[in-house]
């Protein structure tokens, strides 16, 4: 709700499986409004739910717009 992305790391998919189920937790590297990285070899990656295989390159990550969320000014029953 800060706006702040949080980024973090894995030692290998290994223990992302492990984190996955709850055996373990990644660990912290930033938080930011704006990630850009660098990837001078193919590696593997998952922003968001989806994984794959990101090649060489650059990457930039910044939020997206809000959704704007209108509540009823009566109680729903």
């Amino acid at each position: 709700q800060d706006g702040y992305l949080e980024v973090v790391g894995f030692a290998n998919p290994l223990h992302f499986g492990f984190s996955r189920a709850r055996l373990s937790q990644g660990f912290f590297i930033a938080q930011a409004r704006h990630v850009e990285v660098a990837f001078v070899e193919p590696q593997p990656v998952q922003v968001d739910g989806e994984p794959w295989l990101q090649q060489p390159g650059r990457v930039e990550i910044a939020p997206a717009r809000r959704a704007v969320v209108l509540l009823p000014a009566a109680p729903i029953r």
